[in-house]
């Protein structure tokens, strides 16, 4: 059965996509069989694989970062958003989105209402995490927008659900260049459930401009306040704009996955990192 590691970030947008690529890519170096995963993925973005199906690009990317080939049980639940559809009141409006379950059309939602589609997406989710844990020996999950969003919590089937359906430490992302990175740490690690909590191992501040040293005094009294380690600062670096690269050029391909894996690996503390994979 395959080690597992979760990221989840304070928000959405905090890099996890590309930290889990370029741990892929690390790993890969490293002779691991190791595979990407995210359990749903709100995109329009997406990658066509083998058979005609489509995943997100981000988990494509990852595992051709890792050596394999892109499945649609790396991310098996798509949403691909349509335009919103505005209410009467012209004011307040509804987000629909196209549901892909492994791959295959299962008709138009309201997103609001995902949670109505809760015992597919679970289900289809056990299956897929399953058989990759079965398959590889390292699996690197990636979640979606942030593990405490208290109007949806209850209904989650993309952060903490798929962290205890792995029983997999978790590291959490916050993003520095929004502002407030210590408190979104700090609310998020104490507005979740004592067990949650308990499965982060530790947390990295990323997208940060500037001097890190900066961080100097503030991230000693971050480590104190919610009992968890630092695993890097790393900063906002524009050069890595993966959104440009182009993956049936696997050329270019390999460059940026090889560029993003050396510039993460030189920035996260990354034998503590390997010691929460590993054990």
């Amino acid at each position: 059965m395959a080690r597992t590691l979760m990221f989840q970030s304070a928000s959405a947008s905090s890099g996890k996509g590309v930290l889990t690529l370029s741990l892929c890519r690390i790993l890969r170096d490293m002779h691991c069989k190791v595979a990407p995963f995210k359990a749903v993925g709100l995109t329009d973005d997406c990658y066509q694989i083998e058979n005609g199906f489509e995943i997100g690009w981000y988990a494509a990317a990852q595992a051709l970062a890792a050596g394999i080939t892109p499945t649609v049980e790396m991310n098996p639940i798509i949403l691909k958003p349509i335009i919103p559809v505005r209410y009467p009141d012209n004011i307040s409006c509804s987000y629909e989105a196209e549901l892909f379950v492994l791959g295959d059309p299962y008709g138009i939602i309201d997103i609001s209402r995902l949670y109505l589609m809760k015992d597919v997406i679970i289900s289809t989710v056990e299956k897929t995490l399953k058989s990759l844990m079965q398959t590889y020996d390292i699996l690197l999950i990636e979640g979606a927008g942030g593990p405490v969003e208290l109007n949806a919590i209850k209904n989650d089937f993309m952060n903490m659900k798929i962290a205890r359906l792995a029983n997999t430490p978790v590291i959490l992302l916050g993003d520095a260049s929004r502002g407030g990175v210590f408190a979104s740490l700090i609310g998020t690690v104490k507005l979740l459930e004592k067990a949650d909590q308990d499965l982060i191992q530790g947390f990295i501040i990323n997208k940060f401009h500037g001097d890190s040293s900066f961080l100097s005094s503030g991230v000693p009294q971050l480590e104190l306040l919610i009992g968890k380690p630092s695993l890097g600062i790393i900063p906002e670096n524009p050069k890595l704009n993966l959104a440009e690269c182009d993956l049936n050029d696997s050329t270019n391909a390999e460059a940026a996955f090889d560029e993003c894996a050396s510039f993460f690996r030189n920035r996260i503390d990354l034998e503590k990192i390997l010691r929460i994979v590993l054990g």
